[in-house]
C-alpha cells in the first residue's frame, strides 16, 4: 500500500504545502498561501528595520494549503497519510506566548500588537540588546557564548528578540512566558499542546539560539539573565523540554 506525506514550508511571504509518495518522491499536489496581511504591508517598517508577522498567517495558511492540496491529490490518498513535516525560513526567530503556549497576537487585545507577533529574520530591531548580552557574558567564568562562535546576534532568542520586546512594553511583557521558535509552535499547534513547558524544542535552535549545551547541563543559570536584566527572570524554567 502506498503511504503518503505532507510537507509544509514557511517563507518570508508565503507557506507552501505539498504531498508526496514515500516511496518514489513522486508529488502529488501543491499548494501556496500569501499572507494577507504582508501582502498589506502591514506590521513592517523597513526605515525603523522592523519586520513582524502574525501567528494567524502561519495559521491559516497552514490550513488552507493542506486543504487544496488534499482536494487535489484524492480521499484515497488522505486515507494513507503517514506523518507532516514542518520547515521554516532559517531563522523565523521566535514569538512571545503566554504559559498554554499561545501568542498574545491570537487576542484581540494584542492582533495588531507588532510585539505581540513573529520577529522574523529581517527584523533588525534587537541589535542593541545584542550588544548588551556580548558585553554581559565577558563577565561570566564560564563562556556561555563558546558554542555559538562566540558572539550572541540580534535575531537569536534570549537577550536579543525576547528581551527587546519585554522592555518595550508592560502590556505584552505581561502576557509573555516563554518565547518559541516558528518551526517549534507548529508542530505543538498541530498536536494540541496546550503548556509551553511540555513543547518539545527543536535542537538546533535550542543550541545556538537559547544557548542549551551538555556542558552547562541544560540552558545557562537564571542569574546569568538576569544580572543582564531582572525581566528575564524566570525565563529558563519556560524552555525546557
Amino acid at each position: 500500500m502506498a503511504h503518503y506525506k505532507i510537507g509544509v514550508d514557511y517563507g518570508r511571504d508565503s507557506v507552501r504545502s505539498i504531498i508526496i509518495n514515500t516511496a518514489n518522491g513522486y508529488q502529488l499536489a501543491s499548494s501556496v498561501f500569501y499572507y494577507p496581511r504582508w501582502k498589506e504591508g502591514l506590521y513592517f517598517t523597513a526605515a525603523e528595520n522592523q519586520f513582524r508577522q502574525r501567528p494567524s498567517d502561519y495559521a491559516e495558511g497552514l490550513k488552507q494549503t493542506i486543504k487544496v492540496c488534499i482536494k487535489k491529490a484524492g480521499i484515497e490518498v488522505a486515507k494513507n497519510m503517514k506523518g507532516i513535516s514542518i520547515a521554516t525560513t532559517g531563522s523565523t526567530p521566535a514569538v512571545g506566548v503566554d504559559k498554554t503556549g499561545s501568542p498574545p497576537a491570537l487576542l484581540p487585545d494584542f492582533e495588531n500588537n507588532p510585539n505581540a507577533m513573529f520577529v522574523i529574520w529581517k527584523d533588525h530591531t534587537c541589535i542593541v540588546e545584542a550588544v548588551q548580552i556580548n558585553e554581559h557574558a565577558k563577565n561570566f567564568p564560564v563562556n556561555y557564548l563558546q558554542y555559538v562562535g562566540g558572539i550572541y546576534s540580534f535575531d537569536w532568542f534570549f537577550g536579543a528578540t525576547l528581551l527587546h520586546v519585554l522592555c518595550e512594553g508592560e502590556v505584552v511583557r505581561n502576557s509573555i512566558a516563554s518565547r518559541v521558535e516558528h518551526y517549534d509552535w507548529i508542530p505543538f499547534l498541530l498536536s494540541g499542546g496546550n503548556d509551553v513547558t511540555k513543547m518539545k524544542r527543536g535542537v538546533c535552535s535550542a543550541g545556538h539560539k537559547a544557548l542549551r549545551a551538555e556542558d552547562f547541563k541544560g540552558l545557562p543559570p537564571n542569574d546569568f539573565f538576569t544580572s543582564l536584566d531582572p525581566v528575564l527572570d524566570g525565563f529558563t524554567s519556560m524552555h525546557l523540554s
